[in-house]
């Protein structure tokens, strides 16, 4: 079973959040496909 929550912040609107995939599957994590590099000034 899965749950899905939304997140009420100011990130939830934000393009690149949004373009994030979502797991199905926790195997996924572990998936390099599944991650983007972080936009500027990010980190």
């Amino acid at each position: 079973m899965c749950y899905l929550m939304l997140m009420e912040t100011a990130a939830a609107s934000d393009p690149f959040v949004a373009s994030l995939p979502v797991f199905a599957k926790f195997e996924s994590v572990a998936d390099i496909d599944n991650y983007r590099p972080l936009p500027d000034g990010w980190a």
